[in-house]
């Protein structure tokens, strides 16, 4: 979920709206798109993640509490 890939057909968007400002963006589309009725699929991509040290701006338990939230 956590990627920033995503797609989807333009009509899925259509009515939703968004409220998150930060990271909690992506599980508020997963979950709003899940709700209604889309079915997600997943597909492995490589990558090297950024350390705190690169510009890494995750902060774990803050942005994991604001993504659970928003499945809410």
């Amino acid at each position: 979920m956590e990627t920033c890939y995503k797609l989807f057909p333009k009509k899925a968007m259509s009515g939703i709206t968004l409220h998150a400002r930060g990271f909690e963006l992506e599980p508020e589309i997963t979950a709003k798109l899940l709700k209604r009725g889309y079915r997600i699929k997943e597909i492995p991509i490589s990558v090297v993640p950024r350390g705190y040290d690169e510009g890494k701006k995750l902060n774990t338990v803050r942005d994991g509490l604001k993504a659970l939230w928003s499945f809410s």
